[in-house]
């Protein structure tokens, strides 16, 4: 495996959307001494995404880089798998079908992998592209979960600050992808899944990663434009994102015990699995005017942080009700797989994997 960069495109029904993408990633100004390759990844669509983009790579691209590959298997974690599978190079460079890189975006990102071994995953920083104005609601803390602004102060560590950097124009170390293949590692979250808003995809690697020894990086030059459609910019469709991201809680808190990450909280066990069970239906209850009004009308009181609270609670609970009491058993087995002190782990790691272009 060599050290260049492997450019994955996950695409579902994305012929709407490619061709500034594509375009993007045909004008990166890669010099000649750093491989890198486009791996466009057809998620089971329906419309003509692979046959338009092979189309587009042709007329504007350069030659010999670009490749479509199917996966049949539904949903964002499925295809990044894949584009893992298929990657010739050591750095994995997650490209959503709506994002516009840089033209720096490879060599910038290839500098920073290959001149810390340490680093894990990195992410940079998106700004949004609205294809309409945005809604009022949209400039409140809510923008957070559409995968845009800074993800930390400036550049850096930040395994124990922020812990996780967002999916889109992330990079990953495929040798600590192939280090959890070989532990065979089994994730518990599902990335969206058609019209499935389901999250935690991103975060559970980057957990994965730091279990492993590995650290997260965010570099603020590191940037790209995030198209954000018309159709993600409705209030229902915010409060059914809200609601999906929420549910992954339970998951997330195990990972963070295994890490060490809430050192005061008690640990996952069915004791635990119970009283948050209670907590947060008790809290919903105590906003009777808010359940008959989301009984009534769901998606209503636009802008309302109340409401966005609401959604928040009620997919909290949807989500310890559906792992029960397995969270304890989760928790226990990411504690296991967890590098301990000393073992410097992550150039064992180096060690095994050889970085070199």
């Amino acid at each position: 495996m060599t050290g260049g960069v492997s450019v994955v495109v996950p695409c579902y029904n994305s012929a709407r959307r490619i061709q500034k993408t594509l375009a993007h990633l045909a004008a990166q100004r890669a010099p000649a001494d750093i491989p890198w390759e486009v791996i466009l990844v057809d998620n089971a669509s329906t419309d003509d995404t692979a046959k338009l983009a092979e189309e587009i790579w042709k007329e504007r691209g350069p030659e010999g880089i670009f490749r479509v590959v199917s996966q049949p298997i539904k949903g964002l974690s499925a295809a990044r798998s894949k584009g893992f599978d298929v990657a010739r190079y050591e750095y994995v460079l997650f490209c959503d079908d709506d994002n516009w890189l840089s033209a720096d975006y490879v060599t910038r990102a290839h500098k920073i992998m290959r001149g810390n071994p340490s680093i894990g995953i990195l992410g940079g920083r998106g700004t949004p592209h609205f294809e309409v104005s945005p809604p009022d609601w949209w400039y409140s803390p809510f923008r957070v979960h559409y995968g845009v602004g800074p993800q930390a102060p400036s550049s850096g560590d930040i395994t124990d600050t922020q812990g996780a950097v967002y999916g889109a124009g992330f990079v990953i170390r495929k040798s600590g992808w192939a280090k959890l293949n070989e532990l065979q590692f089994e994730f518990l979250l599902s990335d969206r899944k058609g019209g499935k808003l389901t999250a935690g995809g991103d975060t559970e690697l980057c957990f994965a990663f730091r279990l492993l020894g590995f650290r997260i990086w965010y570099d603020e030059g590191l940037t790209f434009e995030h198209f954000i459609p018309k159709e993600r910019l409705t209030w229902r469709y915010f409060l059914r994102l809200i609601a999906g991201s929420q549910e992954t809680q339970p998951i997330v808190m195990a990972y963070k015990y295994a890490l060490g990450d809430v050192p005061s909280s008690p640990p996952p066990s069915p004791e635990r699995w119970r009283r948050e069970c209670k907590r947060h239906l008790k809290k919903l209850l105590r906003q009777p005017n808010f359940l008959l009004s989301a009984l009534w009308n769901p998606y209503g009181m636009e802008g309302q942080e109340e409401i966005v609270d609401f959604h928040k609670r009620k997919g909290r609970l949807k989500g310890w009700l559906r792992v029960r009491e397995g969270v304890a058993e989760a928790a226990e087995r990411l504690s296991a797989l967890r590098a301990g002190p000393g073992e410097a782990p992550f150039e064992e790691h180096v060690a095994d994997f050889p970085d070199r272009a």
